[in-house]
């Protein structure tokens, strides 16, 4: 019995060369999505500065130098990018905090004599000197008992060396017997008494200032010992400064001290801790640190409300950039460096950090430019134009 064959059917030459390049073009594309390098939007860091996202410097300059830029990146016209030449300067950890201004010294004035207001000198606001009157008061009664105590006095005088007079080697216990037996001692004591007295219806500055507040006017009768005028010394400010618990241990007295007031825009000051508060609020977990600011110029006024970066430790040749300049893709780290007037991009590890700055621990190194504006959206390899600014703020 003879068995019929068929013939096979041959496919086609062009048909099995068009699947071979379709499937080679469908991997090409599934290898660049997984390529973290492919992504031409990363997303800025809010990263907490830990190193778990970080690899180390050999790795980031491997991914950059085996990967080329992109074509599309490389057809664009160059991008204006703002950047920072780096440099290992000392890294200085801070502390920010905030709080009023208070003067070093404020003194409620009043008179240790009751009597009528004849003349106020000064103003609320005014600047004092030492030592000038500021209100006076009725001077005639006092000058009159003045007058009389310095009578009776002599008369008293009189009396003492009269009854030593055939006496003229008495000794102290009894010259002291016979002052308490002729009233010269109560008539002294009554002089004292006048002169102070009459020194009180001149109220006067005890040190250099500002007037705070009158409360006295011509013609009312004011009673011993009732405010008249509120003055303060703000020569030297002083700052309470509230801090969080956890950044208050790294303080110590004498650190340095910088404070910007929002009503004198465009001003800082340099201070110093002069104290630490005693105990930490338990509900608020806030503590108090006290800095002191020089203002001979009196341009600080008591009241003013004040933001203040205090020094919480300084660590010597540290590679630092501004918290802008790194980003974050793929849960990693990068940060963009201007390399032959292209944006490339490298891996970091970052170390400790500021509100302002990161310390970059791998991945960059002295004199690379990083790129902390219009980087956001760029792809690896896109040409840019650098404008440099200052590497490291405030």
């Amino acid at each position: 019995m003879e068995v019929m064959r068929t013939k096979p059917h041959l496919v086609p030459a062009s048909i099995v060369l068009l699947v071979l390049v379709l499937g080679g073009f469908w991997s090409a594309r599934s290898s660049e999505s997984d390529d973290p390098r492919n992504s031409n939007a990363p997303q800025q860091s809010n990263a907490s500065g830990t190193s778990a996202s970080g690899t180390s410097s050999s790795e980031g300059s491997d991914a950059t130098a085996d990967h080329d830029a992109e074509p599309t990146a490389r057809k664009l016209a160059p991008l204006p990018v703002g950047g920072v030449v780096v440099s290992e300067e000392p890294f200085v950890l801070t502390v920010f905090g905030a709080g009023r201004a208070e003067a070093e010294t404020r003194s409620v004035l009043s008179s240790s004599v009751g009597e009528v207001v004849r003349r106020v000198r000064v103003r609320p606001g005014d600047a004092i000197e030492a030592g000038q009157t500021l209100v006076e008061l009725a001077r005639e009664p006092f000058q009159l008992g003045l007058e009389e105590a310095e009578s009776r006095l002599a008369r008293a005088e009189l009396d003492f060396e009269a009854q030593l007079f055939n006496d003229s080697g008495a000794d102290e216990a009894k010259r002291l017997r016979v002052a308490h037996r002729t009233g010269k001692t109560e008539a002294e004591l009554a002089l004292k008494r006048a002169e102070r007295d009459l020194a009180g219806t001149r109220v006067r500055a005890p040190f250099t200032g500002r007037v705070v507040s009158v409360d006295a006017n011509p013609g009312q009768r004011v009673q011993p010992n009732e405010p008249l005028v509120t003055v303060l010394d703000d020569r030297k400010i002083r700052l309470p400064i509230e801090v969080l618990e956890s950044d208050f241990a790294r303080l110590e007295v004498g650190a340095a001290a910088r404070v910007r007031f929002p009503a004198l825009e465009g001003r800082v000051f340099d201070g110093a801790v002069s104290a630490l508060g005693a105990e930490v609020d338990p509900d608020r977990g806030m503590a108090l640190v006290y800095v002191e600011l020089d203002n001979t110029d009196g341009s600080i006024r008591p009241g003013m409300y004040a933001e203040v970066v205090l020094e919480a430790g300084v660590f010597p040749d540290r590679i630092a950039i501004p918290r802008d300049a790194v980003l974050e893709r793929n849960r990693r780290l990068v940060v963009f460096r201007a390399m032959s007037g292209r944006a490339e991009w490298t891996y970091v590890e970052t170390g400790m950090e500021t509100d302002t700055q990161i310390e970059i621990l791998s991945g960059i190194a002295a004199t690379d430019t990083v790129l902390v504006e219009g980087h956001l959206t760029l792809a690896h390899g896109a040409p840019v134009k650098v404008k440099l600014q200052s590497g490291r703020g405030d």
